[in-house]
């Protein structure tokens, strides 16, 4: 008997204790329990007056229970690092990646490079990449790092704690005037779990030995946006949360124990196929982050990846790469990530070691381009579902509903060839993992039977 496609929601309830405290009044009127023998025929009980009324006061404990968020419709960014300022990539990337499907662009605002000297701003280079965003309907998420040597300690070399705030709020204040009207989503520092300075510079935060103070400095971070703009989204920076040698695992925890919890709307979260011991998949890395927060009893946490890829010259080639723009995007954004961006989508003007851009140097659409633009039109204004059950398990399929409340399964083996059956009233609209080779199965007898590999397939279900 072939596999049936049924589907779990992933709901689960999240139990706390909820104390209740109640009073049992014995009042006027009420008998009191007595011993028999106590009690004289014929004798009269004396009534309690109210001042002499007993009170007994009980705990009890019951269970409260948390509703799921409803799904959030899936979203694409693009992330050009420290490119974003060129001007060939503002006028022609920043297009190719917008038509591409992604309608966020991660935007870096590096403070030192803005602010070298106390009151001296430089934002140009910066006011024509928002102008672009906005000619283009391009939303930003502004990433907020690198601190001025006469605003940090020396030591630190710019990725640590702040040490002038009325500047840094100043410096803000100005970047907000700026781009406010279409900025709305503010990231406070980039990769702050690192544990010293690195060679890339302060791009990369080193805030690991001062958990207290990232805790104080995003409260006021955030203080600060929400009086901007009280509607606008603040995130814990991107944290790396791998690679233990440079970054500390204990940061996320240790910040929030330090009282972060209130003091952000989300996590920024970077994930690269790099640890397939303890995150052989996004979604467990999306876990692990929430089960973090989740003893903080910090459950509504938006989480954004802001850094993912996969190069075209690993040990899957090409191929490696088209398969994780499908397989893995699919199974971060049914794990509960909201948005997903790309890096470095844009080939760097050196020769990197990885290769993982989807547009090239001489601007044009390359490696896995088209792949990521046909997920992107295929999942456009949907939300994910859930995973399917009842299917083997080295078999994955995800349920999507678009804006129009058609379903989408996308779905691929582990291990092999397999026929799987679907619940269809009329047919399956199938494509493979590129967006192509449409074909069209009939249903019969409420279903369709279809033959799934490797690689990942769309099947739109009427």
């Amino acid at each position: 008997m072939r596999p049936q496609l049924a589907l779990f929601s992933g709901v689960t309830a999240l139990l706390c204790a909820l104390l209740l405290t109640f009073a049992a009044v014995a009042g006027a009127g009420l008998q009191q329990p007595t011993r028999a023998s106590s009690i004289p025929d014929g004798a009269t009980l004396p009534q309690a007056s109210p001042s002499s009324a007993l009170t007994d006061t009980f705990e009890l404990l019951l269970p409260l229970i948390r509703l799921p968020a409803a799904p959030i419709p899936v979203k694409f960014g693009a992330d050009f690092g420290n490119m974003i300022t060129e001007t060939a990539v503002i006028s022609q990337d920043f297009a190719l990646a917008a038509e591409m499907g992604t309608a966020w662009t991660r935007i870096e605002l590096p403070w030192l490079k803005i602010e070298p000297n106390r009151g001296e701003y430089v934002w140009a280079p910066y006011d024509a990449v928002f102008a672009r965003l906005r000619e283009l309907g391009v939303k930003p998420l502004v990433l907020i790092h690198s601190i001025p040597e006469w605003a940090s300690d020396p030591k630190d070399k710019g990725c640590g704690p702040i040490t002038d705030w009325a500047a840094f709020e100043m410096f803000l204040n100005e970047a907000v005037d700026r781009y406010g009207d279409i900025a709305t989503a503010w990231e406070f520092i980039n990769e702050p779990d690192g544990f010293a300075p690195h060679p890339l510079g302060p791009t990369i935060g080193c805030w690991a030995p001062y958990p207290e103070q990232y805790a104080e400095q995003l409260a006021r971070f955030y203080a600060f946006i929400k009086q901007r703009q009280p509607d606008g989204l603040v995130f814990f920076g991107g944290l790396a949360h791998d690679s233990w040698a440079k970054f500390d695992r204990e940061f996320l925890a240790n910040t929030l124990q330090s009282g972060a919890g209130p003091y952000f709307d989300g996590v920024s979260l970077h994930f690269y196929p790099i640890n397939p011991v303890e995150f052989p998949t996004v979604a467990d890395k999306v876990n692990k982050i929430r089960s973090i927060l989740g003893r903080f009893l910090l459950w509504d946490k938006q989480i954004w990846i802001t850094e993912t890829s996969m190069w075209s010259n690993g040990p899957q080639g090409l191929e490696g790469q088209k398969n994780f723009v499908v397989q893995e995007q699919t199974r971060a954004f049914c794990a509960g990530v909201d948005t997903l961006f790309w890096f470095a989508i844009r080939q760097e003007p050196f020769d990197p070691p990885l290769q993982r851009w989807l547009i090239n140097r001489q601007h044009q659409p390359d490696q896995g381009y088209l792949t990521y633009k046909a997920y992107a039109e295929q999942l456009a204004g949907a939300t994910c579902q859930g995973r399917a059950s009842n299917l083997p398990a080295d078999v994955e399929a995800y349920r999507f509903k678009n804006a129009q409340g058609k379903t989408l399964y996308i779905l691929w083996s582990n291990s092999g060839a397999q026929s799987i059956a679907f619940p269809a009233t009329v047919q399956a609209r199938v494509l493979d993992r590129d967006g192509g080779n449409k074909k069209i199965v009939s249903a019969v007898n409420g279903g369709v039977t279809l033959e799934i590999g490797a690689l990942a397939q769309y099947v739109w279900i009427d």
